[in-house]
């Protein structure tokens, strides 16, 4: 999938992208956060997770299938984290695996422990995008989540 010029800014890059599932294929291929990206299959589409995930740079420590892993955060919200994580690692079918993570970031204002479930992997060039979902955590640690997703939505109108 090759990255073009958009007809209605020529210096803006330009990704096609024939679902959104396809999304991080066009980061993949070498787009940038500046991509203007035309989505030609569903246009708009129902989220379907049960609270929207915000950026989140950090990391997650995460005990999972006998192994102890640093792994960068992708996102977060008050049901789970997506981290990135190398394909080898986790094997075929990780789905409904227990494990224990914490998450230290800095935007958090404090560190957050849970007990998470592997619900999802998407493979992402040589690592997998995966999303675990939070079975156990404490409601001052939701606080934390909560709190930094309210900055995340107020950050643009203030810029």
């Amino acid at each position: 999938m090759p990255v073009r010029h958009s007809m209605a800014d020529l210096t803006l890059p330009s990704a096609f992208v024939p679902s959104t599932c396809c999304f991080l294929r066009a980061f993949e291929l070498g787009a940038c956060e500046n991509v203007y990206l035309t989505l030609c299959r569903n246009p708009i589409v129902k989220e379907r997770r049960r609270s929207p995930r915000v950026y989140l740079k950090g990391h997650v420590y995460l005990s999972l299938g006998g192994h102890h892993l640093d792994l960068p955060a992708a996102d977060i919200s008050v049901s789970g984290i997506g981290v990135l994580i190398d394909a080898a690692i986790l094997g075929a079918k990780p789905s409904g695996e227990v494990g224990v993570c914490r998450i230290d970031s800095p935007d958090l204002c404090g560190r957050v422990e849970a007990y998470v479930s592997v619900m999802r992997t998407r493979r992402f060039g040589e690592r997998r995008l995966v999303g675990l979902r939070f079975e156990s955590i404490s409601d001052d640690e939701l606080e934390l989540i909560r709190e930094y997703k309210r900055k995340c939505r107020e950050a643009p109108a203030t810029s």
